[in-house]
């Protein structure tokens, strides 16, 4: 039998296990969209003006005037990138059914606009820059995962009616650039619009 009389040590001691173990909870960080994520914990089902459509996302939802007109699948035929046609038009069209069915919903909409303008930023000051050196197939992808993992991480704590995620990020990123409203290349004719 061992005894812990009069012993000395730099640490814990103990007869048995030590456990010390933590928990840790993940607490996303305070960002605007996890202060809007709030309000739209307390509008759902209840804001009395929810057939009106949340004017910034309209921006988005408008197709940009440019002065050559490409659609998606020209966008990424220009840019050595069609193997992601099928994966980005099923991508945009998910996202295009999800934008119908919240219509009427402005909460949820203010939100999908605050994405679509992250998204929009992220990928033509990030992502946009890279495209041309990006030979090897997946690191396109890679991007645009980590773009996407990046926005999901901000609406962690959203209610499930926001229905966002990885898939639906990248269906965004895909329905704005089939709106004209991000490119992939540099050669690329400027908006019309000034």
């Amino acid at each position: 039998m061992a005894t812990q009389e009069n012993i000395t040590a730099q640490g814990d001691v103990a007869g048995r296990d030590i456990d010390k173990s933590k928990t840790i909870i993940y607490q996303a960080p305070n960002t605007q969209l996890s202060g809007i994520i709030e309000q739209l914990k307390e509008k759902i089902g209840q804001d009395p003006e929810a057939a009106k459509f949340v004017e910034k996302l309209l921006d988005w939802m408008t197709p940009k005037d440019t002065l050559i007109k490409r659609d998606l699948e020209q966008k990424l035929k220009d840019c050595d990138k069609s193997y992601l046609l099928y994966d980005a038009l099923e991508a945009k069209e998910r996202f295009t059914k999800q934008l119908k069915r919240t219509t009427f919903n402005p909460a949820i909409q203010e939100i999908y606009s605050y994405i679509l303008g992250e998204i929009y930023s992220h990928f033509n000051y990030l992502i946009k820059p890279k495209i041309a050196t990006m030979k090897e197939v997946g690191a396109i992808e890679q991007e645009i995962v980590g773009l996407a993992r990046s926005i999901t991480s901000q609406i962690a704590n959203a209610p499930p009616a926001l229905g966002v995620g990885i898939t639906e990020v990248i269906g965004m990123l895909y329905y704005l650039t089939g709106n004209c409203h991000l490119d992939w290349d540099y050669n690329a004719a400027l908006s019309s619009r000034n």
